[in-house]
């Protein structure tokens, strides 16, 4: 997705042409804060302190404090100075003149045609569309095969109940189940065990 922004914003006109570095840095911020895309939008630049970001969510009232970002999401949204023409000084992303109702359906235009520079096909060899949410989804997957709690990612994505998160990401939780499976298996074989198992 990082490899299409700069096509795609060479080839658009007026402003979305010098916006290479606010994709950049929004979907670092979605990929690894595992933010919805209005919350990353109008993220506040006093809410982010170091490598810990605060907010309150806008479809919730959820409050995330002092959530760790990597470096890299840190020195993205750096980059982004609160000079630039045209942007609130306060907010790393929200233009001048945008009401907030109107922020996720402009941006979500622009990632929309983003997709004619992008290739992506799922497992199945089958051509899909890239949607912002998706970098949500994978800061979710990513951590739930890395061993995080369902619980756990539940409370990260802020989500009401564990039941909206078991609904979107169980096959994700069997997927884990899976991996820990061929690992143990890997552990017993080099204990010296012999393990009849997917042989």
């Amino acid at each position: 997705m990082l490899n299409a922004v700069e096509p795609y914003c060479s080839s658009q006109p007026g402003y979305w042409s010098k916006m290479a570095a606010e994709f950049r840095a929004l979907f670092l911020l979605q990929r690894w804060a595992g933010l919805r895309i209005l919350d990353a939008l109008v993220l506040r630049r006093s809410g982010l302190v170091g490598n810990r970001l605060s907010l309150v969510t806008i479809k919730t009232g959820a409050v995330i404090n002092g959530r760790v970002v990597p470096d890299e999401v840190v020195e993205a949204l750096a980059a982004l100075s609160p000079d630039r023409s045209g942007f609130k000084k306060r907010f790393f992303f929200w233009r001048e003149g945008i009401a907030q109702d109107s922020l996720t359906s402009i941006w979500t235009k622009s990632i929309k045609e983003m997709n004619a520079y992008l290739r992506l096909e799922d497992e199945d060899g089958k051509l899909f569309a890239f949607k912002s949410h998706m970098l949500r989804d994978t800061c979710a997957v990513q951590q739930l095969v890395a061993g995080m709690g369902i619980d756990q990612v539940s409370h990260y994505l802020t989500h009401k109940s564990i039941s909206v998160t078991q609904k979107h990401y169980t096959k994700w939780v069997q997927s884990r189940l899976e991996k820990f499976e061929v690992d143990y298996v890997a552990a017993m074989r080099k204990q010296g065990m012999r393990v009849s198992i997917g042989e």
